[in-house]
């Protein structure tokens, strides 16, 4: 079958086509051909005063925000179960020492266990105790980052935030490394507890990459009157950003390490959960120096405080 266009129709070379056929009541059929161009924004900017071909647009531009809506949903979802690979190997390696000293406390109980000495026997007990909530503690929070829930907002003592994120982290953090942490236990937050956590989480583990001989990563974090605003600062002694890459960081699948070490997508992610947290994160950085990002989210009443 065979169709005509329209007379009107314009074709404008560089721009989006949207097409339409439109059947009239004699019978005789159109395909009509609106010139349009994606905006800076990805939207659909429509060259046309005909009202089919704008509500066409205007539903070609509502189904572009849906598909950027659910890439976003399935790039973070892909992140997250990069960082549980990661962390899941680094927790079953964590646990072999809290078992082995469990065990080797059972064994001795087991050869003493007729013996008269009860302070021996109960400060073995105690161990065994510390030692089963030791390893309590890094399912917990495993378990609690992998779980899926609805974006919840809630008072989070931050300090608590990242001690659970270097928990999560241990096994990937290398002896050569030492992560320092000056927190006060005063500073709350107001966040999804588990997204903000994925957030730290990337900007921690791109810090741990970053230094790849002896040297420190060091966590602060401070209430900012003037900008109303917690800042909290990961700061690495690492091997620093190139001047041309630093506004590259945060594109998504931008990375400068070897091929199979990163996904181009952990900072990335941080920034979007940082966006929909209402706040920002800075980098500055100097090859040779280091990098220290900061993020900074909204100062807000907690309890009436």
């Amino acid at each position: 079958m065979s169709y005509e266009l329209h007379p009107e129709a314009a074709c404008y070379p560089g721009h989006s086509y949207i097409i339409v056929c439109r059947t009239y009541p004699s019978g005789c059929k159109y395909i009509i051909v609106s010139a349009g161009k994606f905006d800076g924004c990805d939207t659909l900017s429509i060259e046309s005063s005909d009202t089919e071909i704008i509500s066409l647009g205007n539903a070609c531009n509502r189904m572009i925000n849906e598909l950027e809506m659910e890439q976003m949903r399935l790039v973070a979802q892909s992140e997250k179960l990069a960082s549980l690979g990661t962390m899941v190997s680094g927790v079953a390696h964590q646990l072999n020492n809290p078992l082995s000293n469990i065990s080797t406390s059972c064994q001795i109980l087991l050869e003493e266990i007729e013996g008269s000495d009860m302070s021996y026997k109960r400060d073995l007990m105690q161990q065994i105790e510390e030692q089963i909530d030791r390893a309590k503690n890094m399912v917990h929070s495993l378990l609690e980052f992998s779980r899926k829930k609805e974006f919840k907002n809630e008072p989070l003592p931050l300090i608590d935030l990242v001690e659970d994120s270097i928990r999560l982290l241990q096994g990937v953090i290398p002896s050569r490394l030492e992560v320092k942490v000056d927190i006060s236990e005063n500073l709350w937050i107001i966040a999804d507890k588990q997204r903000i956590q994925q957030a730290i989480l990337n900007i921690i583990k791109n810090s741990i990459d970053a230094v790849p001989d002896e040297g420190q990563i060091f966590i602060s974090a401070r209430s900012n009157i003037g900008t109303k605003s917690i800042d909290l600062a990961i700061k690495d002694t690492g091997i620093g950003i190139e001047p041309e890459d630093i506004n590259k960081i945060f594109n998504p699948f931008f990375t400068t390490k070897t091929d199979g070490k990163g996904s181009g997508l952990g900072l990335f992610v941080a920034r979007e959960i940082i966006k929909e947290h209402d706040g920002i994160i800075e980098v500055n950085s100097k090859p040779g120096e280091g990098t220290v990002f900061t993020v900074k989210l909204p100062l807000k009443e907690i309890n009436g405080k």
